[in-house]
């Protein structure tokens, strides 16, 4: 499966938008099919951007934060 950037970026601005620390991962599952999304998300995770938690509560991390800031003025 190959990275889908506007994805990535669609998640993290998902993540950012609710405005609280946590938030539910079934709050992105609107953003693409099950297993693109799934896909995507451990990716983020992967390079550092997001943290989960056993539940699959999702958050930003500093270097999230910083991507969507790039992603925004780039």
């Amino acid at each position: 499966m190959k990275r889908d950037h506007d994805l990535v970026t669609a998640i993290l601005s998902k993540i950012e938008a609710r405005g609280r620390p946590w938030i539910g991962r079934d709050t992105v599952k609107d953003l693409a099919d099950p297993g693109p999304l799934d896909y995507h998300i451990q990716l983020c995770e992967d390079g550092g951007l997001i943290e989960s938690t056993e539940d699959g509560d999702l958050r930003l991390t500093w270097a999230g934060h910083d991507e969507l800031e790039e992603r925004r003025e780039g």
